[in-house]
């Protein structure tokens, strides 16, 4: 036997004896959403949260007349601003359950800066204070 066809024997000989794996690849699903989309709203809502709280204690007052009376009640106001994050939340998911992906990140995005936005301007009013 020669020296090429002793190496040929051996490289099959190693291929046979190897352990070869073959990993299974599976798409994402469409449909599917990461979380960071499904809490983008929630943390909106704790921003807006968090910063009026801030400002309501050194002073100033809630601008937005539909919750201006839960401010007195803060259980009340905390319950109501992080429930608008998790029904958002649900809302992400269920159009991207439904194949309505780009109108969940959509949402999300715009539900985010609905309490972020208002975030930045308490803050703006919490330096004035």
């Amino acid at each position: 036997m020669s020296l090429r066809e002793s190496a040929d024997k051996a490289g099959e000989k190693a291929i046979r004896d190897s352990d070869l794996r073959v990993e299974k690849v599976t798409l994402e699903n469409p449909r599917e959403i990461s979380r960071g989309w499904l809490i983008l709203p929630g943390v909106g809502q704790a921003l807006d949260l968090g910063t009026t709280l801030v400002g309501l204690d050194k002073g100033a007052r809630e601008a937005n007349p539909l919750i201006a009376p839960l401010v007195d009640k803060v259980p009340v106001f905390i319950a109501v601003k992080l429930g608008l994050g998790i029904a958002q939340g649900f809302l992400i998911k269920s159009l991207a359950d439904n194949g309505h992906k780009r109108a969940a990140k959509i949402i999300s995005a715009v539900s985010f800066g609905a309490g972020a936005l208002p975030a930045i301007h308490n803050i703006g009013v919490i330096r004035k204070q």
